[in-house]
């Protein structure tokens, strides 16, 4: 009896041992599937914005009257009817939601620290440029979730620049 307990006990821990194995195989393939499915949302991210980086330019070579808008906002003298500036802001609020959109799939863990950086890089840009799209861009931000405004300290962001109807009112009393 005592031989047969021996056996059945080196049968047990042999089992326990080959079902520990096993356990780890799931395991890896489960990291591997994760790490898979980390890919694939982060791809799905980058296309997303992708496709609407691409449905803004084509926005510009199929509208020639936007396409010459944006080419005058490059010269100094350069004066805009209020119609004109809520076309250049409406399609710069195009990307500001596109950064936006970078915004929450990083935070979400979707878009890589290097993807995200170059978003965050154009975004610092316009912050820091006084030319009338980036002013129209930075105004976008006053609509935009606190988490992204605080992300970009848009608190310290002057308020008078982020005033969109003020710039509309003056921009109408200098033409």
């Amino acid at each position: 009896m005592d031989r047969l307990n021996q056996w059945l006990t080196l049968l047990a821990n042999v089992g326990v041992i080959v079902g520990i194995a096993f356990l780890v195989v799931e395991i890896r393939q489960n990291d591997q599937m994760l790490l898979e499915d980390q890919r694939l949302r982060e791809a799905s991210a980058f296309l997303e914005m992708e496709a609407q980086y691409m449905e803004a330019s084509q926005q510009i070579s199929s509208n020639k009257e936007l396409a010459e808008l944006l080419a005058r906002t490059r010269s100094e003298n350069a004066t805009f009817t209020r119609a004109e500036l809520v076309m250049l802001t409406s399609f710069m609020s195009q990307y500001a939601r596109i950064d936006h959109t970078a915004y929450r799939f990083w935070t979400a863990g979707h878009l890589s620290e290097a993807a995200w950086t170059e978003n965050a890089r154009a975004v610092e840009q316009h912050r820091a440029s006084e030319t009338l799209l980036s002013r129209l861009y930075m105004m976008t931000f006053v609509s935009m979730p606190e988490d992204i405004k605080e992300y970009f300290n848009i608190a310290e962001y002057p308020r008078e620049l982020l005033d969109l109807e003020a710039f509309l009112k003056k921009a109408e009393s200098d033409t």
